[in-house]
């Protein structure tokens, strides 16, 4: 019988096996350029502060056929800004990590589930500089079962859960934690999540008792308790 233990089990079990200066990640369903790897070694091995560099992505269906593209910020700030305003600031499939920081960050934590990524980086960025290639060397699939295409509410628990951790280790503007948690409500009320939505929106109140966004996110999450339904 094979267990399956989640993905994050998966990465710690892969991690502990490895010993590289370079670690590359790569999600089965996506497919790398032929040269990402020797630009990202190029790029990392004449920016030695650089802990993690990802690419931009090209997105392909279940047929190969290109549909898009994605592009991500690609200096450090802005990549943690952008993950701190509950974006996407780095594609995992694209990551190549300096084994240094991977041993110093020791794994992927087991209580982030669906959103090790993030966690991952923001710890990353407390000991290294996060950076992005503006090239597209991944080829990012789009499907139903895919990563990418889970739900972003499902994400928002473990997601604030590690921006609490790292606010309490890097404390930050109250204006950050109003808006993710906002944006943690309102994604979960999207999705019919009323009971979830309505924590989100407390910790709203709790970050600034007198925005806007608070009476609005618990304003959106009691409507969404009462009919069910978060459309």
């Amino acid at each position: 019988m094979v267990l399956r233990k989640g993905v994050n089990h998966a990465l710690n079990t892969g991690l502990a096996h490895c010993n590289s200066i370079y670690i590359a990640r790569i999600d089965c369903d996506d497919i790398s350029a032929p040269n990402r790897f020797q630009r990202q070694l190029e790029v990392m091995s004449q920016l030695p502060d650089i802990g993690i560099l990802g690419t931009t992505s090209t997105l392909i269906d279940e047929s190969d056929n290109e549909i898009g593209e994605l592009a991500y910020p690609l200096k450090h700030d802005q990549i943690i800004n952008k993950l701190l305003t509950f974006g996407c600031g780095l594609t995992h499939p694209s990551a190549m990590i300096r084994g240094s920081v991977m041993e110093l960050l020791r794994q992927y934590e087991s209580t982030t589930g669906a959103s090790q990524d993030f966690d991952l980086y923001l710890r990353a960025s407390e000991i290294s500089r996060l950076a992005n290639l503006d090239e597209p060397l991944l080829c990012y699939r789009i499907h139903n079962q895919s990563m990418g295409a889970t739900s972003s509410a499902a994400q928002a628990s473990p997601k604030h859960h590690s921006l609490a951790a790292y606010n309490r280790r890097n404390p930050l503007p109250s204006d950050y934690l109003l808006n993710f948690a906002h944006q943690a409500s309102w994604m979960t009320a999207e999705e019919g999540q009323g009971r979830e939505a309505f924590g989100f929106a407390m910790q709203c109140i709790k970050h600034k008792p007198n925005s806007f966004l608070g009476y609005r996110s618990v304003a959106r999450s009691i409507y969404t308790m009462a009919c069910g339904t978060g459309r």
